[in-house]
């Protein structure tokens, strides 16, 4: 059109390379933009990217999470089944979450360096069962906290710093 662009006549009506002949690189000083309006992904010169609509990736798996990071291909976000959302670690799961319960794998630490409450667990009001189990990997319940605040254990176990220890319930 004589201004130094490169645009169609019509709407909808040109492709910019074909399967087996596409361009190899794109250049733009500023942004790509890819759809029309109401669904469109733009990549900017500052390396963001922005979606509208859904972002749809593969299944990926513990050792090959579908959300990684570079230098890091083990560690990330993928599906771990149906509904099931979970995080490796290392290529090991470290967290599944689904629409009940999360599950965290190995040990789960809670630092705070300020003298604040660190752990925090609240039942529902109208909470009528253990609030908190421990189990071994036999879901044997080991030691746990009821309702009414309680403290149980079963077999020996330490149940305070302070050294106070037993088969109490």
């Amino acid at each position: 059109d004589g201004s130094g662009n490169t645009k169609p006549g019509t709407n909808n009506t040109y492709d910019l390379g074909a399967y087996g002949n596409a361009w190899r690189d794109i250049y733009a000083s500023s942004s790509v933009r890819v759809g029309n309006g109401a669904a469109s992904t733009t990549i900017s010169s500052s390396g963001n990217i922005t979606l509208t609509g859904q972002v749809f990736a593969g299944l990926g798996s513990v050792t090959n999470p579908s959300f990684t990071f570079v230098g890091d291909p083990n560690t990330g976000i993928y599906r771990y089944s149906e509904d099931v959302i979970g995080i490796a670690s290392g290529g090991v799961i470290a967290v599944q979450f689904d629409n009940t319960s999360s599950a965290f794998y190995g040990r789960v630490l809670v630092a705070n360096d300020a003298d604040t409450v660190q752990l925090q667990v609240r039942g529902h009001s109208t909470q009528n069962a253990n609030l908190t189990i421990w189990e071994n990997n036999s879901q044997v319940p080991l030691a746990w906290i009821n309702a009414s605040g309680g403290i149980g254990a079963s077999g020996t176990a330490a149940l305070f710093s302070s050294g106070v220890s037993g088969g109490a319930t």
